[in-house]
């Protein structure tokens, strides 16, 4: 997993089967290694460190938390297509909770009709909105490890379409890749406005993904490579 680079002693494999993952760690014997996984349910797809626990060079390079060692380029945007002042509410809460929680420092916030690419290549990006909201979501979505629907989102071959659900992703700034880009999302205005405290709670998990589920807990999600999923069955 990656040149040049310490191959782990071990790392686990995992079986997606319709009655549920089978998950088995595998040690490593050298550049090739068999191994048996067995499981009562039709496997759909084998996922090599699913969860993300071992080094990976052509893993992500940023989470939802990076922009926090470099506040001082860093770039609130909220959208305006659609729930206006929603959005800058929660633009407005993400920078509030910023300033409380990180040094007194407040990072400026534009609406997504004002902002321009030199605006964005200068740093961190912080988008509010879904892309039918906000056109810098719609515009670089496909740099998210999520893919947006009408009303509803999909991750790791999960859906959400309840109104109450909410996402927060990061990918790489497609302007600059050497900052990140991170969308705060909700189905609805109600499910937006709670994402800033969420993204900023104690000890929150600094992953690729935050699935905030109606009436549930924030769940944070690594996202495998492409390189490492494997289709069975013809898929």
């Amino acid at each position: 997993r990656g040149a040049g680079r310490t191959a782990p002693g071990a790392v686990t494999v995992t079986v997606e089967t319709d009655k549920g993952d089978e998950t088995k760690l595998v040690l490593l014997e050298g550049a090739d290694t068999k191994f048996h996984i067995r499981s009562d349910g039709r496997p759909s797809r084998v996922v090599v460190d699913k969860y993300g626990a071992a080094a990976c060079s052509n893993g992500a390079v940023h989470s939802v938390l990076s922009f926090l060692n470099d506040l001082d380029s860093t770039l609130i945007v909220y959208g305006t297509g659609d729930e206006v002042s929603t959005n800058r509410e929660a633009a407005e809460a993400l920078q509030e909770a910023i300033r409380v929680k990180w040094s007194n420092q407040r990072v400026p916030i534009k609406a997504d009709r004002d902002v321009r690419d030199e605006d964005l290549k200068k740093g961190h990006v912080l988008l509010i909105g879904r892309p039918d909201s906000n056109t810098l979501v719609e515009r670089f979505q496909g740099a998210l490890p999520i893919k947006f629907r009408s009303r509803s989102f999909e991750t790791r071959d999960e859906a959400y379409a309840h109104p109450g659900s909410g996402v927060i992703a990061a990918g790489d700034n497609p302007l600059n890749k050497r900052y990140s880009l991170v969308v705060l999302a909700g189905l609805a205005g109600e499910s937006t406005l709670p994402l800033s405290g969420v993204l900023l709670k104690k000890d929150q998990t600094a992953a690729e993904v935050l699935v905030v589920p109606a009436g549930g807990k924030a769940k944070g999600m690594v996202i495998s490579p492409k390189e490492l999923i494997f289709e069975v069955g013809g898929k």
